[in-house]
C-alpha cells in the first residue's frame, strides 16, 4: 500500500521509484530557501539533510515529499500546507485556490456570518467569452436569467483574473452578508481578461463559481433557511452550522484541485444541550 501511495503522489519520473532521489530533491528544495549559492557548509548541510530524509531520521509530510525540489523557493508556500484552516469563508477559499489542504472550524464563535443576509447577486460575462456557452449547463438556468441586468444601485465588482481577485470577490459578498446587506445588490463581472478561467480541474473557474453563487446554490440554500423557524437553541445552532457549511462547500467547488473532489475537513463543536 505504501508503494502504491508513493507511486501516485511522491515519485516523479526522474525519481525512478528511488527514495534516495526523492530525498535529494527535497533536501535541495529546502536549501534553496536560503536564497544564496551553496558553499562548503551548505553542501555539507544538504548532504546531512538528504541522509536524514532518506533514512527516516527526519520525517516530512507527504506534500513536502511531493512538491519539494530546487524550484521550491519560487512557488507559493500553500502547496506545502496540509492542515490549513481559516475563520472566514473567503480566507478558506483563498487558501484552497493556492493549493493548501484546508479545513474549517465551525465553533459557535467563528460562525459570525448569517448567510441569509447576503446581498442579491448578479453576474456579467461577455457573450464572446470562452466560458459563456457553458454557463447555462453549469447553472441549470438560461443565460438570460443568470445574466439579468443589475439594478442601477448595485455594487459593481470586476473580478481580477487571479487567486487574489477571486478571493476578493468572495470577501466582498461575505463582508456584506456580515453587515446584513440583504437588500443590497452586487454585480460580479467575470470578463476581466476575456479568456477561459480554468482551474486545475476540467471546469473553468468562472462557470463553477457562478454556479456556486447562483440562485440554485449558496444564496438560495442559505435564504431557504429563513422559512425554518427553530424552536430551540439546538435548532438555531444546526441551522447556523448548515448555512456556513453550505457556503464553504459552494465556494470550494470552484477550487477543487484535479478531477477527484477533495473534501475539506472540519471540526465541529458538540451539540448544545
Amino acid at each position: 500500500m505504501g508503494l502504491a501511495v508513493a507511486r501516485r503522489t511522491v515519485f516523479r519520473p526522474d525519481d525512478q521509484e528511488d527514495f534516495g532521489r526523492v530525498a535529494e530533491r527535497v533536501a535541495a528544495g529546502n536549501m534553496a530557501l536560503l536564497g544564496r549559492a551553496e558553499g562548503p557548509a551548505e553542501r555539507l548541510e544538504r548532504s546531512r539533510l538528504r541522509n536524514a530524509i532518506a533514512t527516516g531520521a527526519l520525517l516530512t509530510s507527504g506534500r513536502h515529499l511531493q512538491h519539494g525540489d530546487p524550484l521550491q523557493a519560487g512557488r507559493n508556500m500553500e502547496v506545502f500546507t496540509n492542515c490549513a484552516t481559516a475563520i472566514a469563508s473567503f480566507a478558506k477559499f483563498y487558501l484552497l485556490l493556492n493549493g493548501a489542504g484546508v479545513g474549517r472550524a465551525y465553533d459557535d464563535a467563528l460562525m459570525a456570518v448569517d448567510w441569509t443576509r447576503a446581498p442579491r447577486l448578479y453576474f456579467r460575462l461577455d457573450s464572446t467569452h470562452p466560458d459563456f456557452p457553458d454557463l447555462a449547463a453549469a447553472c441549470g438556468e438560461p443565460p438570460a436569467l443568470l445574466l439579468a441586468t443589475a439594478p442601477d444601485n448595485a455594487v459593481m465588482h470586476r473580478i481580477a483574473d487571479s487567486r487574489e481577485g477571486w478571493a476578493a470577490a468572495a470577501e466582498l459578498v461575505e463582508s456584506m452578508a456580515f453587515a446584513g446587506a440583504a437588500e443590497a445588490a452586487v454585480a460580479l463581472d467575470f470578463s476581466a481578461k476575456g479568456r477561459a478561467l480554468c482551474s486545475p480541474s476540467s471546469k473553468s473557474r468562472s462557470s463553477c463559481w457562478t454556479s456556486a453563487t447562483s440562485s440554485r446554490a449558496a444564496t438560495a440554500c442559505a435564504r431557504s433557511w429563513l422559512a425554518r423557524r427553530p424552536k430551540s437553541d439546538k435548532g438555531r445552532w444546526l441551522i447556523g452550522l448548515s448555512r456556513s457549511v453550505s457556503a464553504d462547500k459552494a465556494t470550494a467547488a470552484s477550487g477543487i484541485a484535479g478531477s477527484p473532489a477533495r473534501r475539506h475537513g472540519m471540526t465541529v463543536p458538540p451539540l448544545p444541550h
